[in-house]
């Protein structure tokens, strides 16, 4: 469990469509529930297509987006490692600007380790995947 903070920037394509940029910051968090070790996720940059597909109701919508983060171990920062981030979700604007969302993302990364010694050389591949299921809150400002 975990919180975020974020924002993205929206531009109508047509009636039904819109197209945005956003960037959020998820708190750190455990890497599981026995574990000291903590990481969070920097994504810096990913891009949403939001689609509202029933015409009587403009406010319910769908999303999807793709984009870059980091995922940063707090133990050690340099220790960033770059991802790529899908997400799909649905949300309902309120006429008063609140919007919710509820969204699913995935997060999959590779890291590589070597060991070598007077007699011993290996490589080992290790691929990640992590999902989260969230709830979003915002406010929609119109510019």
């Amino acid at each position: 469990m975990g919180f975020r903070v974020g924002g993205e920037i929206l531009f109508p394509i047509g009636s039904v469509v819109k197209l945005g940029l956003g960037l959020q910051y998820l708190l750190p968090r455990k890497m599981d529930k026995d574990s000291d070790v903590k990481f969070y996720v920097v994504e810096p940059i990913y891009g949403t297509v939001q689609v509202n597909p029933i015409a009587a109701a403009k406010e319910v919508f769908i999303k999807g987006s793709i984009g870059f983060a980091l995922i940063v171990n707090d133990q050690d920062d340099a220790s960033a490692q770059g991802t790529v981030s899908l997400g799909i979700g649905a949300g309902y604007e309120f006429p008063f600007g609140l919007i919710l969302e509820l969204v699913y993302t995935n997060y999959s990364w590779t890291t590589e380790s070597s060991f070598t010694n007077n007699l011993y050389s290996s490589k080992t591949e290790n691929d990640y995947s992590w999902g989260i299921f969230g709830l979003n809150v915002g406010y929609k400002f119109k510019l």
